[in-house]
Formats: structure tokens, sequence, C-alpha cells
């Protein structure tokens, strides 16, 4: 993989399906494969498959939802010493909602809530669990 450091190229793969469900509702799933180098402890690259989803749906002109989610596994590698774990594995879970009103092409406002879980067995102070909450105002130019 990045043996010996010299490289910059992360190569991956991405594949989605979107399915219109109607014309005001939208639904995708997909799949990502990426190897990157990393710095996570001891390990110099990683390998992750990611597995996402995510449903639009417009109630109004002005009025649009969103869910999301995705499933994420990491696989470390590529240890800086021979001597200790060769390789880590970390999961994660991901989703998000989020409620759009656009007052014109240019300016919309939104509130969203988000969940992030990360689990990785071999570093807990990696493992994580968060709850966000969001509201934004937008002005485009």
């Amino acid at each position: 993989m990045f043996g010996d450091d010299t490289t910059e190229i992360g190569p991956y793969v991405s594949s989605a399906l979107n399915y219109t469900l109607r014309p005001d509702a939208v639904a995708v799933l997909g799949f990502r494969y990426s190897i990157s180098a990393t710095e996570v402890n001891a390990f110099r690259s990683s390998d992750t498959a990611v597995l996402f989803g995510q449903v639009t749906y417009w109630f109004t002109r002005k009025l649009q939802a969103a869910a999301n989610g995705a499933y994420v596994i990491s696989e470390f590698g590529n240890p800086i010493s021979t001597s200790g774990l060769q390789s880590a594995e970390e999961t994660g879970i991901r989703a998000a909602m989020t409620l759009n009103y656009f007052f014109t092409r240019w300016s919309n406002s939104s509130v969203s809530y988000s969940y992030d879980e990360s689990d990785s067995p071999e570093f807990p102070s990696r493992a994580f669990h968060r709850n966000r909450v969001g509201l934004s105002v937008n002005f485009r130019y």
C-alpha cells in the first residue's frame, strides 16, 4: 500500500443508485471503498468501506426534508513497527435529518439533527457518541 510513504495516490471506487419515488421525492443508496494514508496511532494506511443512503422530500416548493445515514468500516494497516498490532478495525454509524425552508433562490434556513457513533476496540480513546443540533440561515451570492 503505502510502504515507503512516497505516494500521494488515494484510490477509491464509489457507486450510487438514485431512485425518483415521485417528482418531489428521491432516494439514494450507495457504496464507497477507499484506500488512504493515515496517522492513526502507529498505522500509516486505512481501507474504508461506506454504505450510505439518503431520502429527500419536498413538501412544498419552499419546504424540503432530508434524512441520510451511513455505516462505515475502516481497517488500519501498514504499521510503523512490526512488533505490535498488525491491523486494527474501527466502525461508525452516522445519521442525520434536516428540514430546509427556502425563502428565495438565494436564501434559506435549516434546522438539523445528527448522530455519530464510532467504536474502536483496539483504541478506546477514539470511540465516541455524539448528538448535534443545528440551526442555520444561508445567503448565496
